[in-house]
């Protein structure tokens, strides 16, 4: 049964990021010079890693596996096919059970930051309830449901409606689909029409914390500040580890101001999901525009260790070096700023600065 599952997921993953042309693991070592790995080579090993861990491989194995590849990618390279991989993954509204409970295993034999990413990818599939049916339904609605996410992750939101209006014909009370039915009215910036699906989801499952969360970014949307705080709460008191309603109240607060709150709201976020860059780039924010330069560095370092070539995170950490009077780590870190992106006109400005402050310097001395 298991066997077959699985076997659906890779059709599933063929048809979600296009047919991919498999390459073999290599056995023999060659005296040819191998390809760098390609996106489609990335998915298959990857995918055969999962099933060696699911057969029992710890983490010897799955070092000697990686070790096997390590002339084609590097841990940083591998790392960052994953993210990007995840984040597809994540877009997806089609539920993920079985690749999150093989992703948790790789993750479980702690062999490093590869490790630790799928984990984290894990956790946040798993904790995407909404396009998991979890209540008994008729063999029409749950097809018209999954008919509805193939329309939303196509990006037809009103298609995907339509379904899930159908489906809701069937069941009234198939709150998964009111709750979806209000992401898509989100994302046609319907927000009056998003809040009321939210409505309907709640008054037939109170204590749904996918739908309050949800329902806290419609209001926001809507400028209804204090309102959707109070969504964002009440999703925290049902889930406190999930890691959406702190990242979005965080934002929320800042936005009005009130930044020892977001960053309250960002510590617990990134405790929740150390790996995830979006709640560090918002603290570093946050750090940057009250001055707080010393923690911001630190904070811009935890980004780049994440992400390396994120221009914005080496032009502020360039610029809180600068205002720290250490002018010539401003002007490396601006320098790679400007690799990445050589118009970039802040971190020019920055390195500008500081070549005047230190030539100024030198000529005191």
């Amino acid at each position: 049964m298991l066997k077959r599952i699985w076997r659906s997921i890779v059709r599933f993953f063929e048809r979600l990021f296009g047919k991919k042309t498999r390459t073999p693991v290599p056995t023999e070592p060659t005296a040819e010079s191998k390809p760098p790995l390609e996106d489609a080579d990335y998915e298959f090993l990857f995918m055969q890693l999962l099933e060696g861990v699911n057969k029992g491989w710890g983490k010897v194995q799955v070092l000697n596996y990686l070790d096997n590849l390590s002339d084609r990618s590097s841990e940083v390279e591998w790392v960052g096919w994953l993210r990007q991989f995840g984040d597809r993954l994540l877009e997806n509204p089609m539920p993920n059970d079985e690749l999150a409970s093989r992703m948790l295993k790789l993750g479980e034999t702690r062999c490093g930051t590869l490790s630790d990413v799928a984990a984290e990818i894990a956790r946040q599939l798993l904790a995407k309830k909404v396009t998991l049916p979890s209540q008994p339904m008729t063999a029409d609605a749950e097809a018209l449901f999954y008919q509805g996410n193939q329309q939303f992750e196509a990006g037809n939101y009103q298609g995907a409606i339509d379904c899930w209006d159908r489906a809701l014909s069937i069941k009234p009370d198939f709150y998964e689909a009111w709750t979806n039915r209000g992401l898509a009215m989100s994302n046609l910036r319907r927000y009056e029409e998003a809040v009321a699906c939210y409505d309907r989801a709640l008054a037939i499952l109170s204590d749904y914390d996918i739908a309050w969360s949800n329902r806290g970014f419609a209001l926001k949307n809507l400028n209804r500040y204090e309102e959707a705080l109070a969504c964002y709460d009440r999703a925290l008191e049902i889930q406190p580890h999930f890691y959406d309603p702190w990242l979005n109240r965080g934002t929320l607060l800042a936005g009005n101001g009130r930044y020892e709150e977001a960053l309250a709201s960002y510590e617990k976020a990134v405790a929740i999901e150390p790996l995830r860059s979006e709640a560090w780039l918002a603290r570093g924010n946050i750090l940057m525009v009250t001055e707080r330069y010393n923690d911001a560095i630190g904070n811009w370092d935890k980004v780049l260790e994440l992400q390396p070539n994120l221009q914005r995170a080496w032009t502020q950490r360039g610029a809180a070096l600068f205002h720290l009077g250490r002018y010539q780590e401003a002007i490396d870190s601006c320098d790679e700023a400007l690799k990445l992106q050589p118009d970039d006109r802040e971190a020019m400005s920055y390195r500008g600065k500081s070549l005047v402050k230190l030539s100024a310097a030198d000529d005191n001395d």
